[in-house]
């Protein structure tokens, strides 16, 4: 509800948004959103390159891990395929908040340490700058 300033001019109190705010604040979910999907499609491109895209769907069982990552019925890259990506597609399509924090790429430098992993890892890292930082570009 706006209220008078001394000037007598309306204002909005500090915890109510302003019409401008919110569609800032929209705008900009829009372009994580967007920047996201690219993203995801970057990281579906380099896993396919790696050989680490599968064509067959793990269990609904094994999906159902209540472990991180699935630590304990998937490999990794069975897990972004099958668990992170459609998670983060779902949240773009429903228009949802993403999360404002991420840190799956050390889980990927591990998990592809003795394997040819390194694009998937990079991509992962930009996901992480982008849901932590606001950002891909390294700071």
């Amino acid at each position: 509800m706006p209220i008078k300033n001394h000037s007598g001019h309306n204002t909005t109190p500090s915890n109510e948004k302003s019409p401008y705010s919110i569609m800032c604040a929209e705008g900009e979910k829009k372009k994580m959103h967007a920047q996201l999907d690219n993203l995801l499609d970057e990281l579906e491109h380099s896993m396919r390159d790696g050989a680490f895209w599968s064509n067959a769907s793990p269990s609904q069982e094994a999906l159902s891990s209540q472990q991180p990552f699935c630590v304990d019925t998937l490999a990794f890259e069975e897990w972004l395929q099958f668990v992170m990506i459609p998670r983060f597609r779902w949240m773009i399509e429903q228009r949802v908040s993403l999360p404002t924090s991420c840190d799956i790429s050390p889980m990927a430098e591990e998990a592809f340490k003795d394997r040819s992993g390194a694009q998937v890892t990079l991509v992962l890292q930009k996901i992480d700058r982008l849901l932590t930082q606001g950002s891909i570009s390294k700071n």
